[in-house]
């Protein structure tokens, strides 16, 4: 899977950063899950209300429907470069990956690592709002399976509302 990254240099670029700046870092890995687009079956919420024969078809597995659950790409986070113990993530974030937040003035080191056991998948990453990408950060990277490599960024004054 192939994401767009939206990083932009401002018009008072450096990739001087201040002595001052937090380095933030992130591990995360590109993996692969089964999800599950109605966990409960067809008892229980949204599929509950005004069910009809033709919107069960939907989530049955047969002949012409492939079922409720799907292979999708997750971005999980992890505690550190080893992608062993993963980092907990409220359950209401669903399939959603982690959070990334900075202040201005902060470093942003993210260590990803793309798991997608299939050939040709390859991915990328998006950090849009602002950041200016730092030390040869090649934003265009694309990440073969089983590949690992480190974005780091920025954080402008530029983007702060203050």
């Amino acid at each position: 899977m192939l994401v767009n990254l939206d990083v932009a240099k401002s018009s008072s670029y450096s990739e001087t950063v201040p002595s001052d700046s937090t380095e933030r870092t992130y591990y995360i890995k590109a993996e692969q899950i089964e999800w599950d687009y109605s966990p409960n079956g067809f008892q229980h919420g949204c599929f509950a209300q005004n069910l009809k024969e033709d919107s069960a078809l939907w989530l049955q597995t047969g002949d012409y429907s492939i079922g409720s659950k799907r292979q999708k790409l997750r971005f999980v986070e992890y505690t550190d470069d080893s992608f062993t113990n993963q980092k907990s993530q409220p359950s209401y974030h669903g399939i959603l990956g982690p959070l990334i937040a900075a202040e201005v003035g902060d470093t942003v080191k993210v260590v990803l690592k793309n798991d997608i056991p299939i050939d040709g998948e390859n991915v990328n990453f998006a950090l849009g709002g602002g950041f200016v990408e730092l030390n040869g950060t090649d934003t265009n990277k694309v990440i073969t399976p089983g590949e690992t490599y480190t974005y780091r960024w920025m954080v402008p004054a530029e983007v702060s509302d203050c």
